[in-house]
């Protein structure tokens, strides 16, 4: 309509008809277009009439090539690599195909890397090695024994010049509150993982290539959460609210994705699912498929769970819907989920008490992988 289209580029925006409402969307595609079109200096303006149609109109400038540019073969710039040979990195990671890809990448740049397990091991070898010996330190955060952040606050406490070797913070916690308590814990800066080596510095890291982010991490929470319910509750969700950390933990997530798509951020958004996602596959596996657990804490850790999938299925479900919409079907919910409106309701603000799912078969996958992330995704299985 001519009311809607002064508010057709603004994000999050759809108009509201009988027909629009039977099509699943976000209300972003338009405003990506406009966000293109001026970057690359152009414009972009709408006619509309209703029951007659619209038209876009897109004007780009362009400059023309001369024949010299036509003709002049493109010249390869000359690439210029620092070298690392000498440089000793400690990189303190405790899982081990982690710690191979990135001792493997490292090492081609020409670092001589050595590895701790956790963040107390970190803390002893710096404690127990020459001043000088490390040049730097890579610190996961989410380690047994000792994490990231006290490790780091340990060896500040060393003093001396190894109390100033630069610590470096990988995680796939990238919240605004991660990256404050890196630096407040007395890191020098923060990176978000995977990583990848071949950025620019201007660049952003992509969070879910190759990190089988769905494929394997929000699969098995996405499964765990049916055949648990399946074989302790004969497939009945449990009518239980999420604990209030759980739903603060989804109001800051859902925020911090609004405000990188706001800005067409869209690597910031997958840093954001990448936390999200692999939090929640933490969780589960320290309270669901934890020993002696009771079934009231059992049925409470499900609800939990379940709310982190309908979260971060809502996020994905503009990027991926085919395997969102497989959730929905099993999840037996209609598409008012997806709604925004409601984001921050539990499941069984659409359900109705002693809600069944739908049987869900062993090994059933919601998001299958790319064909180059096999080879990787069996080492790590």
């Amino acid at each position: 309509s001519p009311e809607f289209a002064e508010h057709i580029f603004d994000a999050f925006e759809r108009e509201r008809s009988r027909t629009v409402d039977s099509i699943q969307g976000t209300g972003l595609g338009m405003a990506i277009t406009k966000n293109l079109v001026e970057l690359m200096d152009g414009k972009i303006l709408v006619r509309t009439a209703k029951d007659q149609g619209t038209t876009f109109i897109i004007s780009l400038r362009f400059p023309l090539a001369s024949k010299e540019d036509v003709h002049t073969p493109l010249e390869a710039a000359a690439e210029e690599r620092t070298d690392f040979s000498g440089v000793r990195i400690l990189l303190a990671e405790d899982n081990p195909i982690n710690s191979e890809i990135a001792t493997m990448i490292l090492s081609q740049e020409g670092f001589t890397v050595e590895v701790a397990e956790n963040g107390k091991i970190a803390a002893n070898m710096v404690r127990d090695a020459d001043e000088n010996y490390y040049s730097a330190i890579l610190m996961d955060i989410q380690m047994p024994v000792m994490n990231g952040y006290d490790a780091t606050r340990v060896i500040r406490a060393l003093g001396g010049k190894r109390a100033q070797i630069p610590v470096i913070a990988i995680t796939a916690n990238t919240f605004e509150d991660d990256r404050r308590e890196a630096f407040e814990a007395g890191m020098n800066a923060h990176v978000a993982k995977p990583f990848n080596p071949d950025a620019k510095p201007e660049d952003a890291d992509p969070a879910v290539k190759d990190g089988l982010l769905l494929s394997n991490v929000y699969n098995r929470m996405i499964r765990t959460a049916f055949y648990t319910t399946q074989k302790e509750f004969d497939g009945i969700m449990p009518d239980l609210a999420p604990e209030e950390k759980f739903v603060a933990d989804a109001k800051k997530a859902v925020l911090e994705y609004e405000r990188h798509m706001s800005k067409f951020a869209f690597h910031q958004c997958t840093y954001v699912l990448d936390s999200y996602i692999r939090n929640g596959s933490k969780y589960m596996a320290k309270a669901v498929n934890g020993e002696n657990i009771g079934r009231d804490e059992l049925a409470q850790a499900l609800a939990n769970l379940f709310y982190m999938i309908r979260i971060a299925g809502v996020l994905l479900h503009p990027m991926a819907p085919f395997g969102t919409e497989k959730l929905r079907e099993y999840l037996e919910v209609d598409e008012r989920i997806w709604s925004w409106d409601t984001i921050l309701e539990p499941l069984t603000y659409f359900t109705g008490k002693q809600h069944k799912l739908k049987f869900l078969p062993p090994r059933t996958d919601f998001f299958t992988r790319h064909e180059s992330q096999f080879a990787q995704g069996e080492s790590n299985e």
